[in-house]
Formats: structure tokens, sequence, C-alpha cells
């Protein structure tokens, strides 16, 4: 947005703060109950899979076995681009972000992971 409409701002981007099991953050996170906290879960799980896997597969098909783990109850995007949020064909070191965002129950949940 801030690119798209020629804002005068600099975003600096900063490490995720996630609770001790690995869950982002987040004022959303109240709505979760004890079985949709573990379904949210599973999108820090993706993405760690990601990061597993990412220099040893081809883009398209991790990110296929990737939102075969994802438990949430619906997937808005899982994207993989550069740091400059251009989409990405294939995994450049320290300049590739995994980006998940999606449903649990009506919480929607974002998530991303810089590799």
């Amino acid at each position: 947005m801030v690119q798209n409409f020629f804002m005068d701002l600099e975003i600096i981007g900063c490490p995720t703060v996630r609770d001790s099991d690995g869950l982002a953050k987040s004022s959303r996170n109240i709505y979760l109950d004890a079985n949709q906290r573990q379904k949210a879960l599973s999108i820090y799980k993706a993405l760690c899979y990601i990061k597993e896997n990412i220099a040893t597969k081809e883009l398209p098909q991790l990110c296929d076995e990737t939102k075969q783990l994802l438990q949430i109850d619906r997937l808005q995007y899982l994207q993989v681009t550069d740091y400059e949020l251009n989409p990405r064909d294939s995994y450049k070191k320290d300049d590739t972000l995994v980006t998940i965002a999606g449903y649990v129950a009506d919480t929607r949940l974002i998530d991303n992971l810089w590799l």
C-alpha cells in the first residue's frame, strides 16, 4: 500500500513475537478455544516445514505439501515472495518471505517467516 499510493514512509520489518508454543501473538487469539488454538498452531508448523525444506525441494511441490499440513478451516493464501512482496518462483537466500493467511472458525489468522 505504501508503494502503490506513493506514501512517504519507510516500513521496517521486525521478528514476529510468538507465544511459547509458537503461535504468533495476536489480539485475535482470544477468540480461539483450546481445539481451535491447536488448529492455529498448524500455521507456524507449516512455515517451519517450508523453512526446513525450501533449499532442497521445488517451490510448487513444497507449497502443495505445506497446504496439506495446514489444519485450518479455510486457507486464504500461502505465498512466497521476495522482501518487497513480489511473487517468487524459487528460493533466494536472505530474500524470501513466506506468508500464510486463513481462518480457524471465524477468526482470521496471519503469519509469516523470513528466510
